[in-house]
């Protein structure tokens, strides 16, 4: 069994729930696996003129999975797994969802959370950690994408008590 075998996932598995974010290159939305709360990124087709939007589909997909499988760290979403569904030209990936949202929406969206120096240490060596782990594989892994939208949080955050 090749290693992408084990992750693969049966589309019939996931129960849709909600929209939760959207880019260039994917939607986001919230749903259950077999009872487990997960993210799941459907990837959008880009047809840049030379080459099949599935191709390049394709071509992104199986390098988002070769990378995701093998990154396993504390401060990093981990990898669930994936599918595609033919029938509709979709492409999915799964990963565990983070239930405190993104760190944009703390800073910017929750005026009313006073966030401690503490707290806001730990994000801080939280993100490096994550970071470095990624930079330190061989080869090298870049993010390209570091911004508090694509910063989730484990838990929300409502106070200053709160652990982050």
């Amino acid at each position: 069994m090749k290693t992408q075998d084990y992750f693969r996932i049966n589309i019939q598995d996931i129960m849709f729930e909600k929209q939760i974010g959207a880019g260039a290159s994917a939607d986001v939305f919230k749903a259950t696996y077999k009872e487990n709360d997960v993210a799941v990124k459907k990837l959008k087709f880009a047809n840049n003129g030379q080459d099949t939007g599935k191709n390049n589909l394709t071509k992104e997909f199986k390098r988002e999975i070769a990378t995701l499988i093998k990154v396993r760290h504390t401060n990093l979403v981990n990898f669930m797994g994936a599918c595609t569904d033919d029938s509709r030209g979709h492409v999915l990936i799964l990963t565990e969802f983070c239930f405190g949202g993104t760190l944009f929406s703390l800073l910017h969206e929750k005026k009313m959370v006073e966030l401690t120096m503490k707290q806001r240490f730990r994000m801080a060596i939280d993100i490096a950690k994550g970071m470095n782990f990624l930079h330190i594989q061989e080869p090298q892994i870049l993010h390209r994408d570091l911004k508090s939208l694509n910063l989730l949080l484990v838990e929300e955050v409502k106070s200053s008590s709160d652990y982050v």
